[in-house]
């Protein structure tokens, strides 16, 4: 099965991340897309939170197998949603209001910092 998901972060083309965990041949890029949020900094990770920005981000299609490690490495356990610091959810692009998967922090963003730009892109860089 193929999943439509939205990276943000770390997992965004010009990072690492796919990279680091193998999978960049298995993660087809879609688009680049706009999503609904709040983006915050938290040093080598980026947490996207609900709000009335705008929060850049790109779309790939993977496969279930893709998904499970990407949910490993998000910390997000689909079985046990309630206790994962992320929860995968889906969510509507701005541009066309296509569904794709994206990961929402559940946590205090107070000691983080504003990304006021909604791009992850712009100077972060974890890997």
């Amino acid at each position: 099965m193929s999943h439509r998901i939205a990276f943000y972060g770390t997992l965004l083309t010009v990072h690492g991340a796919q990279d680091h965990l193998g999978i960049r041949d298995r993660c087809r890029f879609v688009s680049p897309c706009t999503l609904r949020g709040l983006l915050y900094d938290f040093g080598p990770y980026p947490a996207l939170v609900d709000g009335g920005g705008l929060v850049y981000a790109e779309v790939f299609e993977v496969d279930d197998e893709t998904l499970r490690i990407i949910d490993a490495f998000e910390g997000y356990d689909p079985g046990q949603p309630d206790g994962s610091d992320y929860q995968r959810t889906k969510v509507s692009t701005v541009e066309d209001g296509a569904q794709v998967w994206v990961y929402r922090f559940r946590g205090d963003v107070a000691k983080a910092v504003p990304i006021v730009s909604g791009d992850y892109r712009a100077g972060n860089s974890a890997w």
